[in-house]
């Protein structure tokens, strides 16, 4: 049907030379034009469909479809009626376009041959004629200059009639011109219709600046005033003018970046005199951030104020970041361009909660724009992400005990934060808790859970732990705190407690609840007791306490047959699966995530820190850094690292005091790159080299974490393939710390000195153990290796190249590998001379990596630039191009982590 429907309006259009719905109505085909909306939707669909959409015509084709339009109106009618032909829509075409086409009605007719073009006579009496027409016109002017019709002039007594006047002149008005003026002028219409020029442009021509010269003064009218025209010998420098400038705005509008002054109120807060005040500070130049150009729509202009109006500005979108008052969108796209790492919904945060105030409003349309100062919200950030603390919606228990309940517990965490002493029935643990600010409010929790269990089986509620959103409200308004008090415990409340609880989480209960208790029997026992009634209650409360106590499991053997205790098995990785499983964490992420993680497996496997150490370590004050805020190499080629009792077990486990940590080199330059990555993403306003090496956002960089985040260790157990199965399943952070006092302890060592004098107190050295087993004079009087035996050691241990390749290599020079065939086994000392030469050749190669470093700084800045697409580039290429450059990325990253 839809077929048919096309071929009856192309036969229409054919047929007549053009389409419209009305023609197509007066001819007697089968589908009305009902009929074709209801099948297409709407006529113009159908034309479309057709092919014959008139606007994809060209103007010859255009004025030729008018011309048989008129030549058919002519044979059907004998005449040719303006209005009439225009109201039966012979045409699909207005008037405007028409006139615009051929110049005027009357020129189409004469085209269409409808109508005879006055000829010019060149007779001298045809000369004669012109000569007295102008002469009358101009005695006419000079006695009524300012009034130019056609009826003042023969109210004058002129006897020349308009028809004697137009067989000379297309018009009285061109007479008119010719006889003041020496040319023929053009007006607006005449501009808009003969040359095609927008109308929005051409009713301001009387404004621009480049046509002042060129205008004429031809007359008044009562709407505008002063008629202006244009001479005939200047429409060249017009229409020539309206091009280039049309250009000028074309290239502004569709080059990506540029932006109106207007335009730009939704990013910035600029006006005219901010950018000249701006330019004349020396903070923007004309040409690069903005510019200047004459206004080529003059619809809706404020004539009253006409001067400021006559040209439009253009800001350039890089200008933005040099304008302090900014819209919050458009602060957070300059942010991400500095670095700063945030989102729009942190910024909606800080201004919801008030806490940065709106420094402008500007009207855009019918909405209200918000402008705020770019520093101070910078600086708001900052100190926001360092203080905000996340807030659990979930319910507390600690929310549902009584006021002496939650007393007891908040005056037992002051005391163990002010280091008060525990000591009762020969219990005393020790004076500081390690870590206080994260561990006592860990503690507090779980001694609020404790007793919310035992309100909840005195109550006889079905509440073992967990959470206690799922509780219903009917169960929730039956809690009765009061029921319990903390003196009065007993045997029965343990059974509240144990329920559905593993025997290592009761362990951890005990562990709490074991000093809390003696606190509580320690401060009870100082109170004096005047009666026997006295000292019999207070046997009888330890008896209860002690008892309660003694029902919680002290060690793993005390579980139940049944319960299944998953027990880790410690995992000691070779210096081969350690670069391995760097390497696989590198690929599994993006660039920061990789590079962080990569840092952490690294410091690990290199120094021993423990996993709960990582969160403590601070850039300045736990690290040796040079100027630029990474770690500097000392005259042994190490970085050092200094584990003090803030970040490790107390003071039993801190760095040496003289020689420190060491990190071997290649562990320093892995780590390098995360503080590289990470210094760029914190922002230029926060000093490089400061605050915790781990953060929760790069800009908090003075919040600590509370807890290391080790998800990366779940999906290394899946990617590590090349590891045994055994080890793939049990390995943890922590492995990387056994794994290193394995390889110092087994590495085969030829020098005797080094492995009978050095190596096991430079051992625990580097693990920060306490030397073991040492006598009183062992301890006191025994000289410590020096630091070149330290060292010395380390090199024939630890600073291992993190390559595969030079590996190998590395490990034929120490003599510690194994061969399947004792030929290969290498026991010469030429051999092992030539091997030592190929490692120098390899680390003279290694000055390769500068050039390498400066490839991968590229390609992030590349990929930054990319995050966005642009809009010129196809999706397709944009996908492509950051696909290619992420895996180059991820090849150096390797390759400079080796």
């Amino acid at each position: 049907m839809k077929q048919l429907i096309v071929e009856t309006i192309k036969k229409c259009y054919q047929e007549e030379g053009v389409i419209n719905r009305r023609l197509y109505e007066n001819k007697p085909y089968s589908f009305s034009a009902s009929t074709v909306r209801r099948h297409f939707g709407t006529w113009n669909n159908a034309v479309v469909e057709a092919g014959v959409e008139t606007n994809l015509l060209s103007d010859s084709e255009k004025k030729e479809a008018i011309i048989n339009s008129l030549k058919r109106y002519y044979s059907e009618n004998g005449k040719v009626n303006r209005d009439d032909f225009l109201n039966k829509s012979y045409v699909a075409f207005k008037r405007t376009i028409i006139e615009r086409l051929f110049g005027s009605w009357e020129e189409a007719l004469v085209e269409a041959g409808l109508k005879t073009k006055v000829p010019i006579i060149k007779d001298e009496k045809a000369v004669a004629m012109l000569e007295q027409i102008l002469t009358a016109i101009k005695s006419f002017i000079d006695v009524e200059p300012d009034n130019r019709t056609y009826k003042a002039f023969k109210d004058k007594g002129h006897r020349l009639s308009n028809q004697t006047i137009k067989k000379y002149f297309s018009s009285w008005d061109e007479a008119y011109d010719i006889a003041k003026f020496g040319e023929p002028l053009y007006s607006k219409s005449e501009l808009i219709n003969r040359y095609n020029l927008p109308e929005n442009f051409v009713r301001g021509v009387q404004h621009i600046p480049a046509f002042k010269e060129k205008l004429v003064v031809s007359g008044k009218n009562n709407k505008e005033g002063d008629v202006y025209k244009i001479k005939k010998s200047d429409i060249v420098f017009v229409v020539t003018y309206y091009e280039n400038l049309k250009k000028d705005h074309d290239n502004h509008k569709s080059e990506k970046g540029w932006f109106t002054l207007e335009e730009s109120l939704q990013s910035v807060y600029a006006t005219e005199e901010i950018v000249l005040k701006m330019e004349c500070e020396g903070k923007l130049e004309r040409g690069t951030d903005f510019v200047y150009l004459d206004r080529l729509d003059w619809k809706h202009v404020d004539i009253t104020n006409i001067e400021n109006q006559c040209q439009i500005m253009y800001l350039h979108r890089d200008a933005y970041k040099k304008f302090q008052t900014v819209r919050l969108l458009t602060m957070l796209k300059i942010f991400q361009k500095e670095g700063v790492r945030t989102s729009f919904e942190t910024l909606a945060k800080l201004r919801d909660e008030e806490l940065i105030e709106k420094k402008a409003v500007a009207k855009w349309g019918d909405s209200l724009l918000e402008y705020y100062d770019a520093k101070t919200v910078l600086k708001t950030l900052t100190h926001y992400l360092n203080n905000a603390s996340r807030v659990s919606n979930n319910l507390a228990s600690y929310n549902f005990l009584n006021d002496e309940q939650q007393q007891m517990i908040d005056s037992y965490i002051e005391a163990r934060e002010n280091g008060v002493v525990i000591s009762w029935n020969g219990y005393r643990p020790k004076r500081n808790v390690a870590h206080a600010e994260l561990r006592l409010p860990e503690t507090k929790h779980r001694l609020a859970n404790v007793f919310f269990s035992i309100i909840c089986g005195r109550c006889r509620l079905n509440y073992s732990n967990g959470t206690l959103d799922h509780l219903p409200n009917e169960e929730l308004d039956k809690i009765d705190p009061d029921v319990f008090k903390v003196f009065d415990i007993n045997i029965d409340d343990y059974a509240c407690i144990s329920k559905n609880r593993k025997t290592t989480t009761l362990m951890g209960i005990y562990r709490d609840l074991k000093p809390f208790y003696y606190w509580l029997l320690m401060r009870k026992d100082l109170e004096p007791k005047n009666t026997f009634d006295d000292y019999q209650n207070f046997e009888s409360l330890k008896k209860n306490i002690l008892t309660f106590l003694n029902q919680f499991p002290q060690r793993q053997s005390d579980a139940p047959a049944k319960e299944k205790i998953d027990r880790i098995t410690k995992v000691f990785l070779t210096r081969e699966e350690l670069i391995r499983c760097r390497d696989t964490i590198l690929k599994m992420y993006r660039s920061d995530l990789a590079l962080r993680y990569a840092a952490i497996w690294v410091l690990c496997a290199t120094t021993g820190l423990r996993p709960e150490e990582l969160v403590h370590l601070r850039l300045d004050q736990h690290f040796v850094l040079d100027e630029h805020g990474l770690i500097a190499l000392n005259d042994k080629n190490y970085g050092e690292m200094i584990v003090d009792k803030e970040a490790g077990k107390g003071e039993y486990s801190i760095s040496h005091q003289k020689y420190n940590s060491p990190i071997p080199v290649a562990a320093v330059e892995q780590i390098n790159l995360y503080l590289k990555d990470l210094y760029k993403r914190q922002g230029q306003h926060i000093p490089k080299g400061k605050g915790y090496f781990l953060r929760s956002h790069p800009m908090a960089y003075e919040k600590k974490l509370k807890v290391l985040d080790k998800k990366f260790i779940r999906r290394l157990r899946v990617a590590a393939d090349f590891l045994p199965p055994k080890k793939r399943e049990n390995i943890i952070l922590k492995s990387t710390r056994h794994s290193l006092n394995t390889l110092m302890k087994k590495t085969h060592i030829k020098d005797d000195h080094l492995r009978d004098n050095v190596k096991e107190l430079a051992m625990h050295y580097q693990m920060r153990h306490k030397p073991k087993g040492q006598s009183m004079g062992d301890k006191y009087y025994l000289e410590d290796i020096s630091r070149d035996e330290y060292y010395a050691f380390l090199e024939k241990t630890i600073n291992f190249p993190w390559n595969l390749e030079l590996l190998k290599k590395w490990e034929l020079s120490q003599g510690i590998v194994t061969f399947e065939n004792d030929e290969e086994y290498l026991l010469s000392e030429e051999k092992e001379e030539l091997v030592q030469k190929g490692i120098e050749k390899d680390i003279e190669q290694s000055d390769t990596r500068k050039e390498l470093l400066k490839e991968l700084e590229k390609i992030q800045e590349s990929l930054r630039k990319l995050k966005v697409r642009d809009k010129k580039m196809e999706i397709k290429v944009w996908m492509e191009t950051r696909k290619e450059l992420q895996k180059r990325q991820q090849h150096l990253l390797i390759k400079l982590s080796s």
